[in-house]
């Protein structure tokens, strides 16, 4: 019974490390994009409004 218990809680704890690994991805692929983002409005603000 105790194996059977611990092998149960294995595949649980498995189940939730992927589901946090998909969620951290996540969360990171928004904060390249956002960096991504910011680093572009700071060179658009670093260009002069007038180009002659």
């Amino acid at each position: 019974m105790e194996r059977k218990m611990l092998i149960r809680n294995i595949s649980y704890m498995e189940r939730e490390l992927s589901e946090m690994k998909k969620e951290l991805a996540k969360l990171d692929a928004q904060t390249e994009q956002q960096e991504g983002l910011e680093s572009k409005e700071g060179i658009l603000a670093r260009q002069p409004y007038f180009q002659l």
